[in-house]
């Protein structure tokens, strides 16, 4: 193994586990560093492990085009998310059903949609079940359902480096018996790309910063 991949590696022991950062999102406190190894024994599956989620409370905007198979095709949907830190986090997606936008401050957290609302308290991500999403898919979510994968692997993984957004990203295709799937992730700790049978997720913009607009509620 190489000294970057033992490194990447060794950032994956200092990792929030995935239900733990699922717990933090959908009360709007901040995710709790515990002491929890998410390596799975896998040098290529930790190497992208390491990154999702574990940059020290990054501060980006990336835009994400997804699709979901459906009874009579596919839908889609493109999707925003600004990180702001450790303090203030919005997924805003736009789909067939309606526009969300999932906020989480020191306040606390709110479903809105938009453009005129309503508003609620808390993070009802079951209206985001058409396109396979969680509201935080970029980052926890992707990584539980990489491990998934990684435990019913039928073959070895192989390693890749891809560009994404025009950003370096570190890949790693796990085959299935049902066919491969492929996970990336930036050195931010932004999810890059995900292929899997049930969704696709691609990252076609980043940036590492925010812009307030992001963070508005309707009305």
């Amino acid at each position: 193994m190489s000294s970057d991949r033992r490194s990447l590696c060794r950032r994956a022991v200092l990792a929030v586990a995935a239900a733990v950062l699922l717990g933090g999102c959908f009360t709007g406190q901040r995710p709790r560093l515990v002491e929890a190894t998410l390596e799975t024994g896998d040098a290529n599956v930790d190497a992208v492990l390491a990154l999702l989620g574990t940059a020290p409370d990054p501060v980006f905007t990336g835009r994400y085009r997804f699709t979901a198979p459906a009874p009579d095709g596919e839908v889609e949907g493109m999707g925003t998310v600004a990180q702001d830190g450790a303090s203030r986090r919005s997924v805003t997606v736009a789909g067939a059903r309606a526009t969300l936008r999932f906020l989480v401050t020191r306040d606390g957290s709110r479903t809105c949609e938009l453009p005129d609302g309503p508003c609620a308290d808390g993070l009802d991500a079951s209206r985001l079940s058409d396109l396979q999403l969680t509201v935080d898919f970029y980052g926890a979510s992707a990584a539980a359902q990489l491990r998934r994968d990684a435990a019913q692997r039928v073959g070895p993984t192989t390693p890749s480096t891809e560009t994404l957004a025009a950003r370096s990203a570190t890949c790693v295709a796990v085959p299935l018996s049902g066919g491969t799937s492929t996970y990336c992730a930036l050195e931010s700790g932004a999810l890059a790309r995900v292929e899997a049978a049930d969704k696709t997720i691609t990252l076609i913009h980043y940036e590492p910063t925010v812009r307030e607009r992001a963070f508005s509620e309707p009305g």
